[in-house]
């Protein structure tokens, strides 16, 4: 049982901001209407006992890496409820054709009420169309009067998104409304399970104890630390976990129509990208070192290498991607880039070879590396070395003359 007063908990090991300390993003933070996500450089988001249950990061985080803890069986939490919870709910309880969502700030009767809009997932709403003629109206007010409008506006995001996939399934479009709808005075809260005066303490003691573990042993492994199972080890990156949240959507896309191929013909394939993007295809210039760290620092494992004495491979598997750039801002010789579409139908695509080049030793230092030139003999660290030692010879001849 979650005993937790925050409804939302952070996988690290899937922040991009953790695997990477050149990654930029801040989606959960620029949607947090409360303020009540920290970000610090080479670590994942730490939520705070500000959390108002909204659940804008759950939906604006592209690797899952924030998630709702999830609902008790025999007691339905809307704040806490994970996609799936929320799906298999509103199967049960509106069994309807026609569904009506809407927040908390509506005056209007809805079918579901959810703290804010922004909590909304593309795979949640297409979940709802598994019923078949399934027809959804969001109930919309006007989120610009809204002091959670921060988190309001990520949901304009899941809309375009989410009217992709359902083109991509053949949905029409018809069967996705946004209805405007009159704004509350006073918001009614959704219902949230009790929490007792145990679980508040224990978790404040949890997030003190962290920030202290962190701040005197940072980087430490839980089992080493003298503090208990506080912060996550550097070296724990080469490890992954299953991003939750694109499971969900390609299980649902799977179930709704079945197909493998490209997005029907009436689809606008050279319509711009959404914010966020679907990436077709990474591709990796020949200044490729083949030292691994795309794959290795890679959240959701889209990237992966094979290599040989001889050969040294990459593949890459769109349906993994979610575009987080973490391999284009870690490539040390800047040989990746992504190449975005507009076509969702870019991530029903299979495991494709992006780079092969020969590997082999470098006469130098002996160590293995990758090279598109069979007259190359010497690495790039070793030439970089060596460019070096030659700049400060004639920097001293210079000074000699």
């Amino acid at each position: 049982m979650n005993t937790s007063t925050i409804p939302v908990a952070v996988e690290a090991l899937l922040c991009s901001r953790f695997r990477c300390t050149k990654s930029s993003c801040e989606q959960c933070l620029s949607v947090c209407p409360a303020r009540a996500v920290t970000l610090a450089p080479g670590s994942a988001p730490s939520i705070s006992q500000d959390c108002v249950g909204c659940g804008a990061c759950v939906s604006a985080c592209p690797n899952g890496a924030i998630q709702t803890t999830g609902a008790r069986e025999e007691d339905f939490d809307p704040v806490r409820a994970t996609d799936r919870q929320w799906a298999e709910h509103l199967e049960a309880s509106a069994p309807g054709g026609v569904l009506r969502l809407a927040c908390s700030r509506v005056d209007a009767e809805a079918d579901a009420t959810f703290a804010c809009l922004g909590r909304l997932t593309e795979p949640l709403l297409l979940a709802l169309y598994r019923r078949k003629g399934r027809e959804v109206r969001i109930l919309k007010p006007d989120c610009g009067r809204c002091p959670w409008r921060a988190a309001g506006a990520a949901f304009d995001r899941v809309e375009h998104q989410t009217r992709a996939f359902l083109r991509l399934s053949g949905i029409a479009q018809e069967r996705l409304q946004i209805v405007a709808a009159s704004r509350l005075e006073k918001p009614a809260q959704p219902p949230r399970a009790p929490v007792s005066r145990r679980a508040f303490i224990m978790d404040a003691v949890r997030q003190a104890t962290g920030i202290l573990a962190e701040s005197v042993m940072p980087g430490v492994p839980a089992a080493q630390s003298p503090l208990g199972s506080v912060g996550i080890s550097r070296e724990k990156t080469v490890e992954r976990k299953d991003d939750p949240k694109r499971a969900h959507l390609l299980e649902t896309l799977a179930a709704l129509s079945g197909r493998t191929g490209s997005a029907p013909p009436d689809y606008p394939a050279d319509s711009a990208p959404p914010a966020a993007g679907w990436v077709a295809a990474v591709e990796v210039a020949p200044e490729c070192m083949g030292c691994n760290v795309c794959e290795a620092l890679c959240p959701t494992g889209a990237i992966r290498r094979a290599q040989t004495e001889r050969l040294f491979s990459l593949f890459f598997t769109p349906s993994k991607c979610t575009a987080c750039d973490v391999c284009v801002q870690s490539c040390y010789p800047r040989a990746l880039r992504l190449r975005r579409t507009g076509d969702p139908a870019a991530l029903l695509g299979e495991e494709q070879k992006i780079f092969e080049s020969r590997r082999g030793p470098c006469s130098a230092c002996g160590a293995a590396f990758v090279s598109k030139d069979p007259g190359d003999v010497y690495c790039p660290i070793c030439l970089a070395q060596e460019g070096r030692r030659m700049a400060l010879a004639r920097r001293w001849l210079k000074a000699e003359k």
